[in-house]
């Protein structure tokens, strides 16, 4: 599984706390901006969530 965000700051927090949270195997987290889909891979799109963004 990959997580896609959308290249914020607070939306990199945000896949951060999904990544720990949610305990999936997460192989990388990537900025949209520099992903390139294909067929093999499983990915999800995070969006921002500012409550979990912060400490």
């Amino acid at each position: 599984m990959i997580y896609i965000y959308d290249g914020t700051w607070d939306c990199f927090l945000t896949a951060i706390h999904h990544y720990y949270y949610d305990k999936q195997d997460v192989s990388n987290i990537e900025s949209s901006l520099c992903y390139k889909p294909n067929l093999i891979d499983e990915y999800r799109t995070i969006t921002t969530d500012i409550i979990k963004a912060r400490p």
